[in-house]
């Protein structure tokens, strides 16, 4: 039975995961730190590799515009490394989560 429900996404500056329900919320707060889930430390590396590499997405000397080094290649690589630690964290966090894979928007 799932007993957490988090948000899967990248937010500038922040984190990708966010607490959807009153467990999730009084457990770990809104903003959830992977670092204090149980995860694999692989994966914490990911996560934390994939929000670095999403925050040079925006041009922050112009943002909210788009980095002139970001390419369609970075995207096509951090959209396939984004799903791959999805597909992670379900399988990680296991029956007492659920993971909303969410594409930014505040739904």
């Amino acid at each position: 039975m799932t007993k957490y429900v988090l948000k899967y996404w990248f937010e500038w500056g922040g984190t990708c995961l966010w607490s959807d329900n009153d467990a999730a919320r009084k457990e770990f707060g809104y903003a959830v730190d992977e670092q204090k889930l149980p995860l694999s430390r692989k994966l914490k590396n990911l996560l934390c590799y994939l929000q670095a590499y999403h925050d040079t997405m925006m041009d922050m000397d112009n943002a909210p515009d788009d980095s002139p080094w970001w390419t369609e290649e970075d995207t096509i690589m951090f959209n396939k490394k984004k799903e791959f630690a999805y597909e992670q964290l379900c399988k990680e966090l296991g029956e007492d989560f659920k993971i909303l894979y969410c594409c930014g928007e505040w739904s």
